[in-house]
């Protein structure tokens, strides 16, 4: 008993271990939702693969962003303050974080409001109401657009790298 009492704890450990490394290197959305019920049941959901942060306008929106490493900005249209377009407009025109795609969530369905969207510089344009797990599917589509862009970067970098080295291979000493 007391050898399976000290397994089942090492085992637990260990969970607890890697479940806070997964957390460490766990891709950071912010969510940005007016309604409380929406946004902690998207929390909820994202929660379970990505590590998430919480925001009910878009200025308290921005705080974040300032202050935190995120990879991505899921961002209702509609709220008090400062709306998801005008949010989305301040991010992409900040060099520091024009990088971060944004998903627009909302109830407006005309194209106009689409174009609008797109303009502003969002990634994508979800209509209300969604499915959480389309939501979560084109959270996953662009987390893998992104990575599969960085491994190209990088290897272009390389390729690049070893060019250089290979036209000037001696060591500039002066």
């Amino acid at each position: 008993l007391l050898k399976w009492l000290l397994f089942k704890q090492e085992w637990h450990q260990e969970e607890v271990e890697a479940e806070r490394e997964a957390e460490e290197n766990a891709y950071k959305v912010l969510l940005v939702e007016d309604n409380a019920e929406l946004l902690m049941l998207m929390q909820q959901l994202l929660r379970k693969k990505y590590r998430t942060y919480m925001a009910q306008n878009g200025r308290e929106a921005l705080q974040v962003v300032h202050s935190t490493d995120l990879d991505l900005i899921i961002s209702d249209v509609m709220m008090p303050e400062m709306d998801g377009y005008e949010l989305t407009k301040a991010v992409k025109n900040d060099a520091d974080y024009s990088h971060l795609p944004i998903i627009l969530l909302t109830a407006k369905i005309q194209d106009t409001d689409r174009e609008e969207a797109l303009i502003a510089g969002a990634a994508d344009y979800i209509a209300k109401p969604f499915r959480l797990s389309d939501l979560q599917l084109r959270i996953d589509n662009i987390i893998e657009n992104r990575q599969r862009i960085l491994h190209e970067f990088k290897k272009q970098t390389i390729v690049e790298t070893k060019k250089k080295v290979a036209e000037d291979p001696t060591p500039d000493n002066e």
